[in-house]
C-alpha cells in the first residue's frame, strides 16, 4: 500500500485531499459524537508530522467505533482514503467489501489494501492500453 500510498498522492488534489481543520465541517460535516474521535486522530497526526486530510478525517468519522487504537485508526482510515482516491482517479468502481470483512484486524486489512489497490492499478493500466 506503500507504494500506492506515495504514487496518488501526487494526482491533483480535490476538495477532499486537503488538510482537515474544525474549519472544514460545513462543507464536510461529522456526526458530532465521532468528532472528538476525529480531533484526536488529527492530534496524533500532528505529533508524528502526518497529513491528514478531509476524505481521511471522513474515514476516521467512519471506522472509529471499530478500530480503538489510535495508530491503527490512523494508518486504516488513511487506506481507506487512498484506496478512495485510487478508484476516483482510475475511474475503478469503490468497492470496501473485502477490506470490511477484515475489520477491525488492521494486519489484515492492510493486506487486503495491498491486494485491492494493485488490483485497481493493474485495471487502470490495461484498461489504458485498449
Amino acid at each position: 500500500m506503500i507504494a500506492y500510498i506515495s504514487t496518488y498522492r501526487n494526482l491533483p488534489l480535490k476538495p477532499q485531499d486537503y488538510p482537515w481543520a474544525t474549519s472544514t465541517l460545513k462543507d464536510n460535516p461529522i456526526p458530532a459524537e465521532t468528532l472528538p474521535y476525529v480531533l484526536k486522530v488529527n492530534q496524533y497526526s500532528g505529533q508524528k508530522a502526518l497529513k491528514f486530510s478531509i476524505r481521511q478525517a471522513l474515514w476516521v468519522s467512519r471506522l472509529c467505533h471499530v478500530i480503538q487504537e489510535l495508530a491503527d485508526l490512523y494508518e486504516i482510515s488513511l487506506a481507506y482514503a487512498v484506496y478512495e482516491k485510487i478508484c476516483d482517479s482510475t475511474g475503478v468502481p469503490f468497492d470496501t467489501s473485502e477490506p470490511d470483512k477484515e475489520l477491525p484486524d488492521p494486519v489484515k486489512v492492510m493486506q487486503v489494501f495491498e491486494k485491492t489497490a494493485a488490483d485497481a492499478v493493474t485495471l487502470q493500466d490495461n484498461q489504458n492500453r485498449i
